[in-house]
């Protein structure tokens, strides 16, 4: 969650916007190990023209739609070109790799934290690199502004709707979903969802609600729901969380201390629920430990799997904060484990 008004001033000063059928254990193995592609320059393009952007006031919100214009322009501002509109969601980004290309691709939505952007986060996280090395399409859009002029994403009754506007981000980025899919670009059986902080609540939330998600990734986010009444449950799904993390809390507990919203669960806790969800009563199995967060000294990664369900995926990571895990190189490990829990081409 991108706190810049309420974190202290160590993350507001590093701007850090932190996340077949199933994983494959020797594959989770492999990426563990640090088996991944290393990212490229950017050199990516954008979809669709520019969007004029939303200045929703805190009484419009519930209307007001998704944003995905600084995205857009920060992508044809690097020279960018704009193929035909209506082939992908409007911001999508195509990198160089991918253009041109007869191949259906990965199809990567990209979400923002409580008072972040698209454009930052995909920066960040090297999104533009990432996605040439391994050749998939993202779009990462702005969520709309509260009346303290933060973006969110509505996820729930824990996340991060503070003012009780009730904008359906579901169906607006469900939307965002189906165009992509129908997309001739991209591979329908290989869409994610990548969030961080109140974006990976909402990794959850479309997940449990959208049809056709492949799997998704959550860093520093959490559930706020039991999925065992979810409609829908991806192939893969990765939660990435400190223990020390005081925002969003690793065993559970109100968003910021705010407690005029609904509690969420703890970080481990909702893993488990959507394992329960997959029909595993196992208990889960714990990994080696492996550095990946380079901010933080030593092996301070632990994995946990369910072997009825090897691509659910916890990750916990020792004495991580909030800020944990946003270094392109620690977003290439969780794409990997992320992506290779669905079929491939």
């Amino acid at each position: 969650m991108e706190l810049g008004c309420t974190m202290a001033s160590r993350i507001v000063a590093r701007q850090r916007p932190h996340f077949a059928n199933a994983l494959r254990a020797t594959v989770f193995a492999a990426v563990l190990a640090g088996c991944t592609t290393s990212p490229a320059h950017d050199r990516s393009t954008a979809s669709a023209p520019t969007s004029s952007a939303a200045t929703a006031s805190a009484p419009a919100i519930a209307s007001a739609p998704i944003e995905t214009s600084s995205l857009t322009a920060d992508a044809t501002a690097r020279g960018a070109t704009v193929p035909a509109s209506g082939e992908l969601p409007a911001g999508a980004v195509v990198p160089d790799s991918v253009a041109g290309s007869n191949e259906r691709v990965p199809f990567v939505l990209l979400l923002h934290g409580y008072g972040g952007n698209g454009a930052s986060i995909a920066r960040h996280f090297g999104f533009p690199a990432l996605a040439r090395a391994r050749k998939f399409i993202y779009l990462a859009p702005d969520g709309v502004k509260d009346s303290k002029n933060a973006r969110f994403w509505n996820a729930g009754e824990a996340c991060c709707d503070f003012d009780h506007a009730g904008p359906d981000h579901v169906a607006e980025l469900g939307r965002v979903i189906a165009q992509a899919r129908s997309s001739r670009l991209v591979d329908p059986s290989r869409i994610f969802v990548v969030g961080y902080s109140n974006g990976g609540f909402m990794a959850h939330r479309l997940a449990c609600d959208v049809e056709g998600i492949a799997g998704i990734g959550s860093v520093a986010g959490s559930v706020s729901f039991d999925p065992s009444a979810c409609k829908n449950a991806p192939l893969s799904i990765v939660q990435v969380h400190g223990d020390a993390d005081p925002v969003v809390h690793f065993d559970g507990g109100y968003v910021l201390g705010r407690t005029n919203v609904a509690r969420h669960a703890g970080a481990f806790e909702g893993i488990r629920q959507w394992a329960h969800r997959l029909g595993c009563d196992a208990t889960a199995a714990r990994g080696p430990k492996f550095d990946l967060d380079p901010a933080i000294a030593g092996l301070e990664t632990e994995p946990s799997t369910f072997s009825c369900a090897p691509g659910v995926a916890f990750l916990r990571v020792a004495g991580g904060e909030h800020d944990i895990a946003s270094e392109p190189s620690s977003m290439a490990r969780v794409l990997e484990l992320v992506m290779s829990g669905a079929k491939g081409p």
